[in-house]
């Protein structure tokens, strides 16, 4: 029962779930802002830019279907294509504030600070090879394989890495 309530007001759903990471993703950016002492807040402004795209990637998945009565299907594709990049550049800034927070906090690791943007530049090849090479063919398992992989390259070591990075300063915190 409540599965076929979800299914029936799927695009409403998707709609909440992007606007919730948008403004979450606003208010962070807002309050990062203001000044801080803190090591967490040097931080903040890239996890207000995954909230921001993320949600923003989201309201694609709503917004482009409607348009899909109105555009070609190549045009469709090319929004799909981009949805799907920004999404992935949602989950760069992700991994970009874990990375960040961890060697602001450490002082060590800086490597980690250009890993984020050189996995997402071997995802974006890879997308655009496979999706160049995909032609005029059936294109939504490439755009499905794209998202898959951006989740867990980017997004799934992303969090791992943020969630072990907001461990770090607990101290601080308490202080």
């Amino acid at each position: 029962m409540l599965r076929d309530f979800f299914e029936a007001n799927m695009i409403v759903v998707v709609f909440g779930y992007g606007l919730v990471f948008f403004l979450m993703g606003f208010a962070i950016t807002l309050q990062s802002r203001m000044g801080s002492r803190l090591t967490l807040a040097r931080s903040l402004p890239l996890l207000g830019t995954f909230g921001i795209l993320h949600g923003i990637a989201e309201w694609g998945q709503v917004f482009i279907p409607v348009q899909s009565l109105y555009l070609h299907e190549g045009v469709i594709a090319v929004l799909q294509a981009l949805a799907t990049a920004l999404l992935a550049l949602a989950f760069v800034s992700l991994f970009s504030f874990g990375a960040r927070l961890l060697t602001d906090t450490t002082g060590k690791f800086r490597w980690l600070t250009w890993l984020p943007m050189t996995l997402f530049s071997l995802w974006l090849v890879a997308f655009l090879i496979v999706g160049i090479g995909t032609g005029q063919g059936d294109y939504r398992w490439w755009l499905a394989a794209g998202d898959l992989w951006s989740r867990y390259l980017l997004a799934f070591t992303g969090a791992l890495l943020s969630c072990y990075a907001l461990m770090l300063p607990a101290k601080e915190f308490r202080d």
